[in-house]
Parts: C-alpha cells; sequence; structure tokens
C-alpha cells in the first residue's frame, strides 16, 4: 500500500465536532456576551482558561446562540498531541466551509510537508467566512509544542472574519504563549467566568429555591458555576467544601438512581460521550435500554446531544475514580471492552493507544497494523514512531507491516542516518524483502532515505519490486547518475514523489513539463515549489510572484524552497537575493544533511564568478567537483564543470576550461540533460574559438542556439553571451543574413531592474501608474483615480523607479530643479500632502531615503513593459511574440506627457528606443511566422514616430517582397532615401535589402 492509496484518516467522533449540549436550567448570561462581542471587536481570538466546572463549554454555546453566527466546534482529546491528527480534526469540525481542504492537506502531508504547512492551507480554505469556532478541551495539547504549533499557524492564516474562542484549563504552550507576549490574543479567567450575585441570584430563583439562599450559595461558592448549580438545587447546609463535589456527586446524583442505572453511570465512564452503540458494546443488550431512560432524567453534570450523553468532565472523573477504588479489574474490563468497540468501527488508532495503555502489546500490535494506513494518510509519522518504540524492537521485526512502518517513519521525519542505517540492516537480514512484499510503497521510501548515495537506491530498486512511487524515484536517481538518456514515467497524482519527479524534469531541461505539472487552478496553493522554476528560466517574473504567493508560507522556509528563490533571483539579475537565498538554503542544509547541499553549492559557486569574479568561483567549485566524483552523481558533476569551466575561461586557462566544457557538454548531451547545456556548449564555442578552431566553435555556438531553442528558453545561452560576447559577435559576422545571434537579446537598450516593486500580498489595495499617453494617471483597485496633476505622477514615476528609496534631497532636485534647497522642501512637502489627500499613499522615510512602503506594491506600466520586452530575449518563436505584445500593451503615447523635467525626457527618450527595438523585433517575428501584414503594420507604427528609422525600412522591404513585388520593395527604399537624405545619410542597408539579400535556405528562424 502506498500513502496514496491508503484510506483516509477516518472522521473524528460525531460528538467531538458537536457542541455536547447545554444542561438543563441553564442561564443565558448577558453580561459574557456582551464582554466576548466586545472582544472580538478587537481580537479575533479569544481564550478563556479557567478550571473545571467554571461554565466555559456552556458559555461558548450560550454565546454561540446569542450571537447568531454560523458555528463549528471541537471537542479536543488525547490523540490531537498528534499536530497531522488535530489538522484534520480541525478540517471535520470546519465541515463545508473548509471544502476541499482536506484532499489539499492530503497532498501536502504526502508530499513530505509539515502539519503546519497542512494547518495555514486549512486557514486559507476558510476565506472571508464570517463564524465562530470554539476549540474546546485545549489542556490535551498542553505537553505537544508540535500540536501546539499547529494551532498557532492555524491562528495566524485564518481571515478577519473568522473567530475563534479557545477553552482551555491552563494557558497554552509555547508557541501559542508568544500570542500573549505581542497582545494577539485576549484571555479570559476564572474570575470573570464566576458569577455575579446578581447572576446567582437568577440562577437560586430558576431553581426554585428562595431567596434567603443567595447569600450562603455566593458566600460558599465564590460565584464558581459548578458549585452553584449544585447548590441552587440540593442546598448548601451540610456542604462545607463546594470546591469538592464528591458528596454531592454521590449522594444527590448517583445514589437516587435505580442500581442498573448506577452501574450504567459507572460502566460507561470509561468514555468522554455514551451513545447507543457504545453503551450496547460495553453494558451488553440492556444498555440500550439504559440509555434512552438516563437521557430522559436530564441528570446534574450532564448534558445530551442528540445521539451522546456527555457527563461534565467533574463528574466522569468522580465515577471513574470509583471504579478505579471499588473495581479496579472492572475498569480494565470496561476499557478493553471500549478498545474492542473503537476497532469495530474501525478507530484503529484510538483502540491501539488503548490496548497500549493497558500495557496489551498482543491487542495493540494488531490494531496498530490496522490504524497503519490511516496514519500514512495524513503523515503522522511522530505517532508512527512512538508507537514503534512501546511495542519493542522484537515484535517489529517479526512483522513486516511494523517493518515497512518503522523505514517509512525514519525516512519522513528526516532522520536520515538512521533511515540509511536501519534500510541497510533490515536489507542484509533479509527482513526488507517481506515489508515490500506487504507494502510496495516501502521500497519508494527506503530508496529515497539513500538517494544520497544513488548505486546503493538503485540497488534496492533493482532487488525489490515496488509500486509507481518506485518508479518515480528511479527516473529522480537515474536523472543525476544514469550516463545514458532516462525517460520519465508515465506518473499522476503521486504527491509522495511528486516533487522527485519534478526534480528530474528540472534536471533534464524539460521546462514545459514541468510547467504542466503546476495545478490546474489559478487560486489554490501551490505544494510543489519546483514548478516555479519552469516560469523562473523562461524569465516570466509576473506569473513567478503570482506562483511564489501561492505557495504556503510555512514552505517558503524550507532549506529547498530557499533554493527556489535563490533560482528565481538568478534568472531575474538580482545576484545578492540570489547569495543570500543560497546561504540560508546551505545553512539548514547542513544541520539536516540534505542531499542536494552540493547543487547548492554549485551555484553559490556559479553566482561568485559572476559577482567576485573567477578566482573566488575556482576555489568554492573545484572542492565541490572532487566530492562529487566519488558520489557519481553525473548531473551534478555535469553543472560543476559547467561553471567551474566558464570560471578557468574567464581567467583564460583555456586548456583547463576546454576540458572541463568539453566533458561537461559529451555527458549532457548523451544523457540529455539540458538545462544547462547551452550554457556549457556556448562556453565550448568560445573555449574552441581561443584555440583557432573556427570550426568546432561554430559548431557548438549552433548547438547552444538549437538546443536554447527547443527548451523554450534563452536564459542559459544569454548567460553565456553576457559572460563572453565573442560569442555573438563571432556567429553575428558569420552570415550577416542570418540575424539569429543579433537578435538574441530583444531590446538591448532595456534596463531591467532586477530589485523592481514588491508584489502585495492578495487582498491588498493595488496601485497602478500608468505614464503613458494623455490618459495617464493612477489607478487604485483597477478604478481610475483622476489624479490630474503631472507633479503627483511625476513623483510616483519617479519613486517607481527606485523601489529602495531616492535620497530625499536628490527627489527634490529631480522634482523641482529650478528651486533652491528650501524652496524645494517646501513644494516637496506640499505634493506629499496633496498625494496623500488624492490617493492615500504615506511616503516613508528611512534615513535620508524616501520611499514608498513595500507592501504598497505600487505596479509602474513603464517599468513592467520594460521588464517584459527584457524577458522576451529568453523566449523563442510565437512565446517572444506574445511576450512582446505584452510588453507593447500599455505604450498609449510618450512617456508623462506634457512633463519637461530633465529625468523625465530622458526616460522619455530611453523608452522611446527599448520601445522600437522591440517593435522591430516583433515586426521581424510576424514575417517569419508568417503574418507580413502584421509586419507592416508593426512597421508603420515605428516609421509614423520616427520617420528616420532605418531598420524599420529594412523589414518594410522583406514584408514587401514577400507579399508584393520588387517594384514595392523599391519604394520602400524611396521612402528611406528621402527621408535619411534630410540627415545626410546614405541608405546603404535599405539598398541591398531592396536588391533581395535573403537569408539561406535551410537555417532556423532568428529565434527558433
Amino acid at each position: 500500500m502506498t500513502p496514496e492509496s491508503a484510506e483516509p484518516a477516518p472522521r473524528p467522533h460525531r460528538h467531538r465536532i458537536a457542541p455536547p449540549g447545554v444542561p438543563a436550567g441553564s442561564l443565558g448570561r448577558p453580561r459574557l456576551d456582551r464582554l466576548l462581542s466586545e472582544l472580538f471587536e478587537t481580537y479575533s481570538v479569544v481564550e478563556i482558561v479557567a478550571a473545571p466546572g467554571s461554565g466555559k463549554t456552556v458559555q461558548a454555546q450560550l454565546y454561540a446562540a446569542a450571537s447568531g453566527l454560523p458555528l463549528a466546534w471541537l471537542t479536543l482529546d488525547k490523540s490531537d498531541v498528534s499536530a497531522s491528527a488535530l489538522v484534520f480534526d480541525l478540517a471535520s469540525a470546519l465541515g463545508d466551509l473548509a471544502e476541499g481542504a482536506a484532499a489539499t492537506m492530503l497532498n501536502t502531508l504526502q508530499g513530505n510537508g509539515t502539519p503546519d504547512e497542512a494547518a495555514a492551507i486549512l486557514a486559507s480554505t476558510l476565506g472571508e467566512h464570517d463564524c465562530l469556532l470554539v476549540i474546546d478541551d485545549c489542556h490535551h495539547i498542553a505537553g505537544s509544542a508540535d500540536a501546539a504549533s499547529a494551532v498557532d499557524t492555524f491562528l495566524e492564516y485564518i481571515a478577519e472574519p473568522v473567530r475563534v474562542l479557545l477553552l482551555a484549563r491552563d494557558e497554552l504552550p509555547w508557541p501559542l504563549q508568544k500570542r500573549y507576549v505581542h497582545g494577539r490574543i485576549a484571555q479570559l479567567g476564572d474570575a470573570t467566568l464566576n458569577l455575579s450575585k446578581q447572576e446567582v441570584a437568577a440562577f437560586v430563583e430558576s431553581s426554585g429555591a428562595g431567596p434567603e439562599s443567595v447569600q450562603p450559595i455566593f458566600e460558599q461558592t465564590g460565584g464558581w458555576a459548578a458549585g452553584v448549580a449544585f447548590a441552587s438545587r440540593f442546598g448548601v447546609g451540610e456542604e462545607p467544601n463546594l470546591r469538592d463535589l464528591s458528596t454531592y456527586f454521590g449522594r444527590q446524583v448517583l445514589d437516587p438512581l435505580p442500581e442498573a442505572e448506577q452501574r450504567f453511570l459507572l460502566d460507561t465512564s470509561v468514555t468522554d460521550a455514551v451513545t447507543r452503540d457504545v453503551a450496547v458494546a460495553l453494558c451488553g443488550a440492556e444498555g440500550n435500554r439504559l440509555w434512552s431512560g438516563l437521557s430522559a432524567r436530564h441528570l446534574p453534570a450532564t448534558s445530551r446531544t442528540a445521539d451522546a450523553i456527555v457527563c461534565h468532565s467533574l463528574f466522569r472523573t468522580y465515577l471513574l475514580r470509583q471504579l478505579e477504588d471499588t473495581q479496579p479489574e472492572r475498569l480494565r474490563e470496561l476499557r478493553a471492552a471500549y478498545a474492542r468497540y473503537l476497532a469495530s468501527v474501525r478507530q484503529f488508532d484510538e483502540a491501539t493507544e488503548l490496548w497500549l495503555a493497558l500495557g496489551d502489546l498482543d491487542e495493540a500490535q494488531r490494531s496498530a497494523v490496522e490504524a497503519l494506513p490511516a496514519l500514512y494518510s495524513r503523515a503522522d509519522w511522530p505517532v508512527v514512531k512512538r508507537w514503534l518504540e512501546a511495542l519493542g524492537e522484537d515484535r517489529v521485526l517479526e512483522d513486516p507491516a511494523l517493518i515497512g512502518a518503522s523505514v517509512r517513519a525514519v525516512h519522513d521525519l528526516r532522520e536520515l542516518e538512521p533511515a540509511r542505517r536501519l534500510i541497510r540492516r533490515m536489507d542484509r537480514e533479509g527482513r526488507l524483502r517481506g515489508a515490500v512484499e506487504h507494502d510496495p510503497g516501502v521500497l519508494a521510501a527506503a530508496a529515497w532515505a539513500m538517494h544520497a548515495h544513488p548505486h546503493e537506491a538503485l540497488g534496492l530498486l533493482d532487488k525489490y519490486e515496488g509500486d509507481a512511487s518506485a518508479d518515480v524515484v528511479r527516473y529522480m536517481i537515474d536523472t543525476t547518475v544514469s550516463t545514458r538518456e532516462v525517460s520519465p514515467p508515465d506518473a499522476q497524482g503521486l504527491a509522495f514523489v511528486e516533487r522527485g519527479l519534478s526534480w528530474g524534469l528540472f534536471l533534464q531541461g524539460r521546462l514545459g513539463e514541468l510547467a504542466r505539472m503546476g495545478p490546474a487552478d489559478t487560486d489554490g496553493p501551490i505544494l510543489n515549489p519546483h514548478v516555479i522554476l519552469a516560469a523562473a528560466f523562461r524569465q516570466d517574473t509576473a506569473e513567478v510572484d503570482r506562483m511564489w504567493l501561492r505557495i504556503p508560507p510555512e514552505t517558503r522556509d524550507r532549506p529547498h524552497a530557499r533554493f527556489i528563490e535563490a533560482m528565481m533571483d538568478l534568472t531575474r539579475e538580482n545576484h545578492a537575493g540570489s547569495r543570500e537565498n543560497l546561504r540560508l538554503a546551505l545553512a539548514d542544509s547542513h544541520r539536516s544533511g540534505f542531499s542536494l547541499e552540493p547543487v547548492y553549492e554549485t551555484f553559490a559557486g556559479y553566482l561568485l564568478l559572476l559577482t567576485e569574479g573567477a578566482e573566488p568561483a575556482i576555489a568554492q567549485l573545484r572542492p565541490v567537483l572532487d566530492a562529487m566524483s566519488r558520489t557519481g552523481q553525473t548531473a551534478y558533476i555535469e553543472m560543476t564543470q559547467c561553471f567551474l569551466g566558464l570560471a578557468y575561461l574567464r581567467v583564460d586557462r583555456v586548456a583547463e576550461a576546454r576540458l572541463m566544457l568539453r566533458d561537461a557538454v559529451a555527458s549532457m548531451t548523451r544523457c540529455r540533460r539540458e538545462l544547462l547545456l547551452p550554457l556549457a556548449a556556448a562556453g565550448l564555442s568560445e573555449a574552441t574559438a581561443r584555440t583557432g578552431n573556427d570550426e568546432a566553435a561554430h559548431e557548438n555556438a549552433e548547438l547552444a542556439y538549437r538546443l536554447a531553442s527547443d527548451m523554450g528558453s534563452f536564459w542559459a545561452l544569454i548567460q553565456a553571451v553576457r559572460l563572453f560576447p565573442e560569442i555573438r559577435r563571432r556567429e553575428a559576422a558569420r552570415d550577416r543574413g542570418d540575424t539569429r545571434w543579433s537578435r538574441l537579446v530583444v531590446a538591448p537598450s532595456s534596463d531591467r531592474a532586477a530589485d523592481g516593486p514588491h508584489r502585495p500580498d492578495p487582498g491588498t489595495r493595488r496601485f497602478e501608474l500608468q505614464p503613458f499617453g494623455r490618459g495617464r494617471d493612477l489607478y487604485v483597485d483597477g478604478v481610475r483615480a483622476n489624479v490630474g496633476r503631472t507633479k503627483l505622477l511625476e513623483l510616483l514615476a519617479c519613486l517607481a523607479l527606485h523601489p529602495k528609496g531616492i535620497d530625499r534631497f536628490e527627489l527634490q532636485r529631480r522634482l523641482f530643479p529650478d528651486a533652491d534647497q528650501r524652496s524645494g522642501g517646501n513644494h516637496f512637502r506640499q505634493v506629499a500632502h496633496k498625494l496623500r489627500l488624492r490617493t492615500g499613499i504615506v511616503l516613508e522615510r528611512q534615513g535620508s531615503l524616501v520611499l514608498l512602503s513595500p507592501s504598497l506594491g505600487l505596479v509602474a506600466r513603464d517599468v513592467e513593459s520594460e521588464r517584459l520586452l527584457a524577458e522576451a530575449s529568453a523566449l523563442p518563436g510565437p512565446e517572444r511574440r506574445r511576450r512582446l505584445l505584452d510588453g507593447l500593451a500599455p505604450v498609449e503615447g510618450h512617456y508623462l506627457e506634457g512633463s519637461c523635467l530633465p529625468w523625465v525626457e530622458e526616460r522619455r527618450a530611453h523608452l522611446t528606443l527599448v520601445h522600437e527595438e522591440a517593435r522591430i523585433e516583433l515586426a521581424m517575428l510576424h514575417l517569419e511566422l508568417g503574418e507580413p501584414e502584421l509586419a507592416r503594420a508593426v512597421c508603420e507604427q515605428i516609421l509614423e514616430s520616427n520617420r528616420y528609422s532605418d531598420p524599420a525600412y529594412r523589414v518594410l522591404a522583406d514584408v514587401e517582397r514577400a507579399v508584393g513585388s520588387e517594384s514595392s520593395a523599391l519604394a520602400v527604399y524611396r521612402r528611406a532615401s528621402d527621408a535619411l537624405s534630410e540627415l545626410g545619410l546614405q541608405p546603404g542597408d535599405a539598398r541591398r535589402l531592396a536588391r533581395g539579400r535573403h537569408r539561406p535556405t535551410g537555417r532556423p528562424p532568428a529565434t527558433g
């Protein structure tokens, strides 16, 4: 069995996800209702910490009824010390409010997620529901930091309208306690819950006692709810200590009942809620009749739901003590009977806990084996590990199911070295075969645990027969070590190994397949962060940002998520951010022994090459290569050879560079690991050119270009030509009619800012600056703000170009170049004030810097346009065309029309050049893709704004030749001659085009 095929965890008992009912005679308490309503106006979480019998549970139900809010209820029990069990119990309690959350949480946990991540997903599914969630008996998680952390995460990510009421006997453990420190939770205690004298009087009156009883009851109980309830009903004359209700329970509740009903209450005290089925299981055939009779009595200290009698915790404690003192063997028999009942209704995990508590290891083993599928499904590995330790090594080693559980638990708890020792021992002793035959999914867990030692892992996969998940693990490992091409398996819906599959696709450069692994919906959480790498290496920054926000926040802090964020930064040229994220990933992986640490170190070496030079990069990469050579992880060896070869080439160690790059290219080509192959092949082109072998240099450059085009990303190739510009110049010079290399960078004049504006979380207001044309304005949540004043737009446009801030005096100089410092300061304050009044935007100060708040996330269409146009360089053919069209769409006129500020005019001229370069490329793409009319329209658009654009005339001549005749091409030449002659220029390029120099046939299109 695999986690994917395992049965889902059973729902908690119905009485745990429903209010336990209000005892007969309970009165409303408007004072507390008002107090809770007032607290919920300020806090989303309120906690009531009070002793048993203080009325917490009753008041929560009374408040829910008075508020009219939709109510979700969860009563915790001992099983909720397991964080994953607690999260699923919460999902059950929330019911339709958390529709679809359970399946997503299962995928999270089976995909190596944590209960905290599942809790964050559950909270996010609630949306903006206006409801009340009550979590009762929170004292059960007092000893579980993991469960408390899951609750804390859940509370962190619930939406504002969701009100949460926690009921506990003692203050909650860390990390929930930090909410007290930060004032993020309101707390009520015993003193607040105690009945006032007026409330005691109302209670006494409702019970039929005389008013003379009010003062004695109030004095002796202090307003303690349980004491008031019993004293009002039975009096206080003979009871000196109302804090000890034992005499009341015995004399006033139990003794008046018939003996059969007394025995029924005692026998059923082993459970916290008694249904008809439980009554029959514990009391035999007569249990059904007795249940009906006691249900009708409405006894003190009990309440009734639709299908259960619930004893107050104080009363149940008294009953259990009576059984333990008078009939200890009977108590043991009843607990065993209840454990058998739990197994009969498939609540195997609770049954196992009971058998372990009773010390019956035979029964515990049987029920544990039955419970394992449910525990696997919710990845409840701490519970599995605790059970195995309680059962003992001898029992575990005799049972293939428990051996498999041991392998799964140590693997999924990330106890990697113990996991490897256990797997080697089980394999050596011949026990692993039985475990795999019983549960084929164990093989995938075992091989995954060993994948830092890939040849051992492959040995296990060859030796035993697993399920489909083992095929995925084999693919992941083969992708890193194989010396031949490996094809990905057809594996759908295997959350347990989805990250392994996607990692293999990434190493092979299968970006299209990797992108298709992303979720089909556009709003739900992304549980596998690897899918973002496809968008990152295609330099689709907007998509990367959108997807990153959909990753549960808890997942983003993992070491491998840090690596993915480093790749996001690397592909957007934010080298400082990439290095920092790699540093964090390495620090965390050092502690955990995570097996992808060599990959992190390799990319860290490449970043050193980009930022500090070749020698530091060589010092970083050389030891990594030596270490990888010993493990046989060929894919990582190739990566390291690629980056090391480039570093050698930068310091002109050509022979060493050529050797490294030749080996990397040969191995990557043979194995079809193509992610970095364009970079390695381009580097080898440069190395061979330096040795004088021009033909080999050209062949490698052609290989690099073709592979980048096939992969759908020119990112790696562009990295190479930035390091070694001669590659591009050399290839462009070989054939002037082949424009692929000269057009590798779409808009060479563009300035793609690596540190763009922060993108706000969903739900925050969106500010968008449209600085183009006469319709320039600010849009707030898509609605035009009609700012009007050019100076406000100039201020926003300038700040958008400096997301990290700009010196205040420099900003004043840019906005008011003709004013002195004092006048400029006064003008600036007035403009900032008007900006706040018109838009609500408040400027921030950090020392001498002025900036927009990062949480504001202002999007400036000029910056977005330039970013999109720069990113188009990474894409081939139709995808490049789409990105260019997206980048040019906002350009509806000149930048900040009407402004004469020097920096605006400079920016305007820059953008005009960038947009013309982009339109030239767009026209050429239209022509190559068989769209000559569209190409002509783009050329005419260019010439309308710049009648001297020689490149536009050249493309237009190609268009006319494709759809018209030689005469129409010559007409274009005459237009070019007339225009350029005004500048004293000769239209030589246009004349050559008019004579019909076509690109040689057989060559691939300019962008693949």
